[in-house]
């Protein structure tokens, strides 16, 4: 019977708490059903955020995409690609909706970082999986289009860590060119950001 996303709310709060014992190996359901509670909390994300304290949520961020939370789900061959690339492409709307408003900066920036390196159940690592890289390139370019200074920098964070591990790997660097040379209204500071992605000295 799939895990109700009752249940895998109650998992997420005893994951998220703090000092908590819980790992991702007790996840009750299956890939299928940390999939699809996935994609509606990417979706949804205030939904479950309404549920922890701050610190909890906190926690959530940082588990969330890592190879102990859910982000290797985006890269495992056993669940169909389409719905794989969904779970990509619902990261725009939890971007929009709790990192834009710049409450989350570090979790935001650090988000593909941790996910990059992210399994699930010994399967493929995200960064080998190079047509979902290649897909992530898109998820980038729209979070890049968000007017919110949090969301584009863990874009171009995105497009840096991303970048050579897609089939082509020049394309992350033509995206931050082709948006500079479109006078994006940035900051002083994401543009200078921009610019040592495109050099390679991007932190």
């Amino acid at each position: 019977m799939a895990l109700s996303f009752d249940q895998w709310l109650e998992f997420i709060i005893a994951l998220s708490a703090p000092g908590s014992h819980v790992g991702i190996w007790q996840f009750p359901g299956n890939a299928g059903d940390a999939l699809n509670h996935s994609i509606h909390f990417c979706l949804n994300p205030h939904s479950v955020l309404a549920k922890l304290a701050t610190k909890s949520a906190q926690r959530l961020f940082d588990i969330f995409p890592r190879i102990d939370g859910f982000g290797g789900l985006l890269s495992f061959e056993e669940l169909p690609l389409n719905e794989r690339l969904r779970f990509a492409d619902s990261h725009v709307t939890l971007f929009k909706k709790v990192f834009a408003s710049g409450d989350w900066s570090e979790e935001s920036f650090m988000w593909w970082e941790r996910l990059i390196g992210a399994q699930w159940d010994d399967g493929t690592v995200v960064q080998r999986d190079r047509q979902l890289c290649d897909h992530m390139l898109v998820v980038f370019e729209q979070i890049l289009e968000i007017p919110s200074e949090s969301c584009q920098r863990s874009a171009l964070h995105g497009l840096h860590e991303f970048g050579l591990n897609t089939t082509d790997p020049e394309r992350a660097l033509k995206i931050v060119s082709e948006a500079i040379a479109l006078g994006c209204a940035w900051s002083d500071e994401i543009r200078s950001y921009a610019e040592s992605v495109l050099n390679g000295t991007a932190q």
